[in-house]
């Protein structure tokens, strides 16, 4: 009877400690593990480069400005980007002009001849929304956990072309100067600002 019941006890510890582990595989595994934190400066050094090349498909800032001027939907149909509804659009240009005047937050530039109305005002100060980021066609809002990690990309995207991009030009910059760039600009459907047309600068250097 003891070997029987000794039998009855291991087969009952058996099936409990059976019953206490539990197997999952690696995959499973991972997906239940804390997502890493969002590297927001990494991320935006990785956007930084993937812009370069998108410039090289931007629009030049003439035929921008004068379809923005003559046929707004067009131009937006065209050129522009939209995030989700909304009556403003985004714009990656590209161009060069002479620099007409310099003030506290900008560099009024004319494109066109004969040179003497400022076509684009380049912003030196007040770096700030999402005009880059959006103008891009880069990242979509779908692409991250949160709208807060979203938004974080335009925080560091600004802070290069304060810290980066303006700086060597504002050094040297004098009126008279060819000044070249690459920007981004938005444009409001309910409100254009077209003429200066304010552009964040992605690229800039004085030619001459």
């Amino acid at each position: 009877m003891k070997i029987v019941k000794y039998a009855v006890l291991f087969i009952i510890a058996a099936v409990l400690l059976y019953n206490s582990i539990y197997f999952e595989s690696l995959s499973e595994h991972q997906a239940t593990q804390e997502p890493a934190e969002f590297n927001s400066p990494r991320y935006g050094l990785e956007f930084w480069k993937k812009l370069q090349h998108k410039l090289i498909d931007a629009v030049p800032a003439p035929t921008l400005l004068a379809l923005l001027h003559r046929d707004m939907q067009t131009a937006i149909t065209k050129y522009g980007r939209t995030l989700g509804v909304s009556s403003n659009h985004s714009y990656l240009l590209q161009g060069s002009g002479t620099l007409l005047k310099i003030t506290d937050d900008a560099l009024l530039v004319s494109i066109q001849p004969p040179a003497t109305q400022a076509d684009v005002a380049i912003a030196t100060a007040f770096i700030f929304g999402n005009d880059i980021r959006d103008a891009s066609g880069l990242v979509a809002v779908s692409d991250f956990p949160s709208t807060m990690e979203f938004n974080t990309i335009s925080s560091e995207i600004n802070k290069m072309v304060s810290n980066t991009v303006l700086p060597p030009v504002l050094a040297r910059a004098q009126v008279g100067q060819r000044i070249r760039f690459g920007a981004a600009t938005t444009v409001s459907e309910d409100d254009p600002q077209l003429t200066p047309l304010r552009i964040v600068p992605i690229t800039l250097e004085i030619v001459d």
